[in-house]
Formats: structure tokens, sequence, C-alpha cells
């Protein structure tokens, strides 16, 4: 009875670390990542950072990201990006429509942004939330 016990445990330890190891090597989708760049030159620097770090949705405050499948391989996409009180006095780059496709929610309100909301914001079909 026992090591039954301590079998399951040690079954339920290989599986967890198993999950988290896992689900700590996913990278950002290539597309994704593009978008991002994009949008960090065009609104000018976000969370202070000059340049976006390898993986934003690890070391990116403000970015938030979930897991995916781009065919058979988990991946990392965008859901949503909220940058509030960022000093952000740039434009909404038009990149963020045909590649940021799991974007839900797009705030970034109490900056300074200039120029019109792009037109290809509409190929982001998931966005629920959008506040400028």
């Amino acid at each position: 009875m026992g090591s039954d016990l301590y079998q399951f445990r040690l079954y339920s330890l290989a599986f967890f670390s198993l999950a988290l190891l896992v689900h700590s090597g996913l990278n950002l989708d290539p597309s994704d990542f593009d978008a991002l760049f994009l949008l960090h030159k065009d609104l000018g620097r976000f969370n202070g950072q000059r340049y976006l770090p390898e993986n934003p949705c690890y070391s990116a405050a403000g970015i938030f990201c979930e897991r995916r499948f781009s065919g058979d391989l988990p991946v990392l996409r965008i859901t949503r990006i909220v940058l509030e009180l960022q000093q952000l006095d740039g434009f909404l780059s038009p990149a963020i429509g045909g590649r940021l496709t799991q974007l839900r929610e797009l705030s970034l309100p109490d900056n300074h942004l200039i120029d019109k909301i792009p037109r290809q914001i509409i190929d982001c079909r998931k966005l629920k939330i959008l506040n400028l």
C-alpha cells in the first residue's frame, strides 16, 4: 500500500515537472514578435525599454501571452497589451492588424498617441477591448 502511494507521488512529480519544463521553453510566435517589434518602434519605447527582450511574454510588463498551437507545436501568442501611463508619444502601427490574430485586449490609455486608429485593426478578429 505504501509503495503504491510512493509510486503515485513519483509519477505525479514527474508529470508536473515535465509540464513545467514544456511550458517554460515556449517561444513567442514569430509573427507576434514582428508585430510587437513594429508596435514598440512606432509607439515609442514602452516600459522604458529601448529594445524588446527576446521573449517579451516573460519579461515585458504589460504584454500578456497564452499558449496556443501552431500546427503541432505549442507557441506563445500575445493576447493582451496593456500599457497605461507609459508616456507613449508615437502612433498605433498598422502592423497590428494581420499579425496579432489572438489579441483580445489593447489598452493604451493616458498616453500621448498621435494619428488615427489604423483600419487594419479590424483584422484583429478576437479583439474585445480597445481602450485608447
